[in-house]
């Protein structure tokens, strides 16, 4: 990169969620869970919040324990990590691109197109193939099999969602923001997620879509599609929406039923829902004849189905999964059993974890840990 923290200048809509006050164990990943409850053992929320603290970083809480800098603006810390390693006599080097790292005669070579050097001990800390606009490299991970590390094979996480729905009838929807409950049925288990849920063009996105999304992209690996089932009313039950939208149906009224629609739901929502029921020339005073058609509306509203196939990939994911596999790293220094002397730490490890706050978390903690030993 030609700066520094374009990641985490991003975070957040550019106010930086920095950590989560509750980083429980449940909301990470990895295929070695152990690693999990090892690394974060006596390294809670407080003890990120007293590094920061500590170099003149104030930190506030948000919604769903969300933690910004007081400031709320990513530039801070940023601005006041760089002017630590300045102070502590860090050499930052920008545009600067490694291609070759090795171990002779006890220290570390690293050869990039700046220069040459040797260091007794290496810390890989790159990150991974997400995001790769602003930086996201495979090298680390590259870097950390020349080693003999195991890699764990990466997918796109908290990601946009693409359907193979046709593109005439995405676009009906398309630009529709609804707050909504998203459940993926597996044959294993269900999983639901509640916020607003983005139509677009391609597919899906919003925060319940990029909530699921690991939980569509690890299906996804076994079939060609899933179906999520969105609930577009969430805050009303079946028996409170049937209620209200009964009351106002007019036996002899002709207004169209796609106009009467709209005094309850997005315009652009209403085509997709009836086209689908074939109910797209009834008339209010139809359905108030028939009951079973209005019960039929409600149906899908609660239960909208939306078929998706893929994701927008790396360009558009906040974060991969997989990456070197956490059996070969030592969890309370965070260095390398194959390598005496390399240490490993955030996204390039296989650990990820869910938005708000905790894959940030899960770095820092790892940052700590590299430094305490080093």
């Amino acid at each position: 990169n030609n700066k520094i923290g374009k990641k985490l200048l991003a975070t957040g809509n550019g106010k930086c969620n920095i950590a989560n006050q509750r980083p429980t164990l449940e909301r990470f990943y990895s295929e070695n869970p152990s690693f999990l409850s090892h690394i974060f053992q006596d390294y809670t929320f407080q003890s990120v919040k007293q590094f920061f603290k500590s170099i003149g970083l104030e930190l506030i809480e948000a919604k769903e324990g969300k933690v910004f800098p007081m400031s709320l603006q990513a530039s801070s810390v940023v601005e006041l990590l760089v002017s630590e390693c300045e102070q502590l006599g860090v050499k930052i080097l920008c545009e600067s691109e490694v291609n070759k790292l090795s171990f002779t005669k006890g220290a570390f070579e690293i050869i990039s197109n700046q220069e040459q050097l040797k260091a007794k001990n290496l810390v890989i800390a790159t990150g991974h193939c997400s995001a790769p606009q602003l930086g996201g490299v495979m090298d680390g991970v590259g870097f950390a099999r020349s080693f003999g590390h195991k890699i764990i094979k990466d997918f796109p996480t908290l990601v946009q969602l693409t359907s193979p729905l046709k593109e005439s009838y995405l676009n009906q929807m398309a630009g529709v923001k609804v707050e909504s409950r998203v459940t993926l049925k597996t044959k294993k288990q269900t999983f639901v997620k509640q916020g607003d849920v983005l139509f677009t063009s391609y597919g899906i996105s919003g925060l319940a879509i990029l909530d699921i999304s690991r939980r569509v992209m690890e299906e996804l690996k076994t079939t060609s599609e899933v179906t999520l089932e969105i609930d577009l009313m969430p805050k009303m039950s079946h028996e409170q929406l049937r209620s209200m939208m009964k009351k106002s149906l007019v036996k002899k009224s002709q207004k169209p039923l796609a106009l009467w629609m709209q005094g309850f739901i997005n315009k652009k929502l209403i085509n997709p829902i009836l086209e689908a029921l074939k109910l797209q020339d009834e008339t209010v005073g139809s359905i108030a004849l028939k009951l079973e058609k209005l019960d039929m509306i409600i149906e899908k509203i609660k239960y909208f189905e939306f078929k998706v196939n893929g994701s927008k990939g790396y360009k558009g994911a906040e974060v991969a999964t997989g990456g070197v596999d956490t059996r070969e790293i030592d969890a309370k220094s965070m260095e390398s059993k194959k390598q005496k002397g390399l240490y490993l730490v955030g996204e390039v490890l296989d650990v990820d974890g869910d938005r708000g706050g905790f894959n940030l978390h899960f770095a820092w903690v790892c940052g700590l840990r590299a430094g305490k030993s080093i």
